[in-house]
């Protein structure tokens, strides 16, 4: 179940929990374009599974800045440049434009 939020009305807080190390306290992930609540994702990102069929992945690191008021990411425009080259070596298609995906990191 979605719960219909896209990442431009998602709160600060709701960004922070998305980009904590802490697996304990995360709280929503993306899906299909919307946010949905991390305990009720299907295949949870962390499955065993989820490594070991024709995927891509690619990490972004982003961190709260200290007075919590923006989200700093790291190389953004690189590591969106990079996933959308590598689907072509397991024959993928992203169905998201990068300023959708752009979009979902940074919430606007």
């Amino acid at each position: 179940m979605t719960t219909g939020l896209g990442l431009e009305d998602a709160p600060m807080s709701t960004m922070a929990s998305l980009v904590n190390g802490n697996s304990e306290r995360r709280e929503w992930l993306w899906r299909s374009g919307s946010l949905a609540p991390w305990a009720e994702s299907t295949v949870h990102v962390n499955a065993v599974g989820h490594a070991s069929v024709a995927a891509i992945f690619e990490g972004i690191k982003a961190y709260v800045s200290h007075d919590g008021q923006r989200l700093l990411i790291f190389r953004l425009e690189e590591h969106l440049e990079r996933m959308y080259t590598s689907p072509r070596i397991v024959r993928l298609k992203i169905p998201y434009g990068i300023e959708t995906l752009r979009s979902a990191v940074i919430g606007t």
